[in-house]
């Protein structure tokens, strides 16, 4: 730079006149502002700006083509009626009988037929 005296930014003691406007010519004291005099004032600004706001309507999300597509979709998938028989097993499998006599739902299918 040309100037040696130049800086960039804002000076320390400079105030904007809407900080003189809101809070006065002259600084804080150094004591309220180490003792957190101020912890709340931000807070209460906010909420008296908010309060001044209109509120706010609710409106529900809409549901694109693709979406209610997918949603037509899962319920012919999974709310069919499963196919009556029973259940798929291996071939080899097949002649075998079951070694687990009860799980956690309950009774398996021969020994719930034994029963």
């Amino acid at each position: 730079d040309a100037d040696p005296a130049f800086t960039y930014g804002m000076p320390g003691t400079y105030r904007t006149a809407e900080t003189v406007r809101t809070k006065g010519p002259y600084e804080p004291p150094m004591k309220h502002l180490v003792q957190g005099a101020y912890t709340n004032e931000w807070v209460e600004s906010a909420m008296t700006k908010q309060s001044s706001l209109p509120k706010k309507t609710y409106v529900p999300p809409v549901p694109t083509r693709a979406a209610i597509g997918h949603a037509i979709g899962a319920q012919q998938k999974y709310l069919r009626q499963p196919a009556g028989g029973e259940e798929w097993k291996m071939t080899k499998f097949r002649t075998t009988g079951s070694k687990v006599s009860q799980y956690m739902g309950g009774r398996t299918g021969t020994s719930a037929a034994a029963a």
